[in-house]
């Protein structure tokens, strides 16, 4: 990760138990170290509609960091157009920045549906960098 680029972590089923028990406490720990860019957001893509923030963040330090940087993309894993509008959002929040973002992909799902999420993921063009070929 370049740590000067503006940065979006997509963490793909963000409602899980790795991200609660692992993936978040990590995100945490590593942010009290000052080690994540100083642009830097979490859209925790979810099928869940009324997901709660602090349930996630139990067994996790710096949880105002986490909360201040973290939303959440409603949205069905399986649905192509789904995907063109997850990268719309994230067009939205690289606007907040003022440049273009790396975006970093996370998939904390079962691994029978990851083979679907990547293919999306690339039909989409969230895998394209700009300026690349």
């Amino acid at each position: 990760m370049n740590k000067d680029k503006p940065t979006i972590l997509i963490i793909i089923g963000i409602s899980g138990d790795l991200s609660k028990r692992k993936l978040l406490p990590a995100i945490g720990q590593i942010s009290a170290t000052g080690m994540i860019p100083r642009q830097f957001k979490i859209v925790g893509v979810t099928r869940r509609n009324n997901l709660d923030i602090d349930s996630l963040l139990e067994n996790t330090s710096n949880k105002e960091y986490i909360k201040e940087s973290t939303s959440f993309f409603e949205m069905d894993l399986e649905n192509e157009n789904d995907y063109l509008k997850l990268k719309k959002y994230l067009e939205e929040i690289e606007e907040g920045f003022g440049s273009r973002s790396q975006y970093l992909f996370y998939l904390s799902v079962p691994p029978k549906v990851s083979n679907t999420i990547i293919e999306l993921i690339g039909k989409s063009l969230l895998s394209k960098v700009e300026g690349s070929k």
